[in-house]
């Protein structure tokens, strides 16, 4: 039979379980506190700033499905003459 450890006993690469319990702790805190804001935020209307804190919290989970896109999608050269103008 083999041999079960305790239940309280962190795994063997974790040498300070309370330090690695606090990191964990504040790291899914901000990113919740951020995504609250920025659904806040865009409830009340403003666009801008709760996109742009949305986009923190969701798009590093998002990126590497992103860069296999954009990889494949290259717009054509006159495009950035057609947006100059046309936001200029």
């Amino acid at each position: 039979m083999h041999q079960v450890e305790a239940l309280d006993s962190p795994p063997p690469h974790v040498k300070e379980p309370l330090v690695a319990f606090v990191v964990t702790t504040v790291a899914f805190t901000i990113d919740s506190l951020m995504f609250t804001v920025a659904l806040t935020e865009l409830s009340t209307r403003h666009l801008a700033s709760g996109t742009a804190r949305l986009s923190g919290p969701i798009l590093p989970e998002a990126m590497p499905s992103l860069q296999g896109l954009l990889s494949r999608a290259t717009p054509p050269s006159w495009t950035e003459w057609v947006a100059l103008l046309v936001g200029g």
